[in-house]
């Protein structure tokens, strides 16, 4: 049996605090190193994304959600959006739509939403941001495992 391309895609504003945990979680899981694992750093979902969905089995959407940093890593199982509305896609679930429909294929995925309490103008994580990162990781990690 083959392994399951994952594609790991962090999303966020790294110059506006806590917004910037998905793309250091993908920093963090690509410099693992772990096999059939790709990772992609995004300031935000745009429709170009749909080819690399399409080139993978699955997809873990990693974003900030404004929550007390003690709350939990929440993942979340995704479907596609009933439809592709238009060009610009800003949720993980019309861009499963956009990849349906264009390519028809659709990989499994799952939202990570990491709590973060700063989203002000700023380059680096709050101290509980960077908690919530390291708890977010070993998620990540678990989803990955799960999925091959």
């Amino acid at each position: 049996m083959s392994a399951r391309a994952i594609l790991i895609v962090g999303y966020g504003n790294e110059l506006r605090g806590d917004d910037g945990l998905g793309p250091r979680l993908a920093r963090e899981i690509r410099a693992l190193n772990l096999p059939d694992v790709h990772c992609i750093e995004a300031h935000q979902l745009l429709p170009e994304l749909a080819l690399d969905l399409a080139a993978h089995d699955a997809v873990l959407f990693v974003d900030a959600i404004q929550i007390n940093a003690d709350a939990p890593v929440q993942s979340t199982p995704l479907t596609p959006a009933a439809a592709f509305t238009g060009p610009h896609v800003s949720d993980p679930a019309g861009l499963l739509a956009l990849t349906r429909d264009l390519y028809q294929k659709c990989p499994t995925a799952w939202l990570v939403a990491i709590p973060g309490t700063q989203f002000n103008f700023s380059d680096s994580l709050s101290p509980q941001a960077e908690t919530a990162l390291s708890r977010a990781i070993e998620t990540v990690k678990a989803l990955i495992a799960s999925l091959r």
